[in-house]
């Protein structure tokens, strides 16, 4: 998780970097308190036996987790989190503000790991429960196990401030 994220801050702010969409910090009338929304990747890998043949597949999926606050974090899901993906900036920063607020985003979910974990199981319940359903439709049968693949992936880095800051 750190290197790519790492990886990430140092490009996003390069001149001309094409990457820079990735990490991002602005000022928002839609949060009232610094808001962090991060963009993961979660890979699972899905085993299962088939007339007593093994296979395996891996499935990608991105899933956006938000955090409000920092001090006492209120983790965000659903409709929330995309009602912040749709928010509109009213303010920039400078570089250095930018670069500071990720650099402290990616240090409070190093803080938190557990997080990326356990929504990584989640997710991977979910798939199983999902492909399950297919197969007995399907009147497949065979034994399925999905598995998360740790550690999970940050592609994105996005903190919304307060426009009263």
């Amino acid at each position: 998780m750190t290197v790519l994220a790492d990886y990430l801050l140092e490009t996003s702010l390069a001149d001309g970097s094409p990457i820079a969409a990735r990490c991002a910090a602005t000022l928002t009338d839609a949060v009232d308190v610094v808001t962090t929304l991060f963009l993961l990747r979660l890979r699972h890998q899905l085993s299962y036996v088939r007339r007593r043949e093994p296979f395996q597949m891996m499935a990608e999926e991105t899933v956006t987790l938000a955090v409000r606050g920092r001090s006492q974090p209120e983790w965000l899901s659903g409709d929330s989190v995309n009602a912040l993906l749709e928010c509109t900036p009213t303010g920039n920063l400078p570089p250095e503000g930018v670069q500071r607020e990720i650099r402290t985003a990616l240090a409070f979910l190093r803080a938190h790991p557990q997080q990326l974990e356990a929504l990584a199981q989640v997710r991977a319940s979910a798939l199983l429960d999902d492909h399950r359903r297919v197969r007995e439709a399907a009147r497949d049968v065979g034994q399925y196990s999905v598995s998360a693949c740790l550690p999970v992936d940050v592609i994105g880095v996005y903190v919304l401030l307060p426009n009263a800051l």
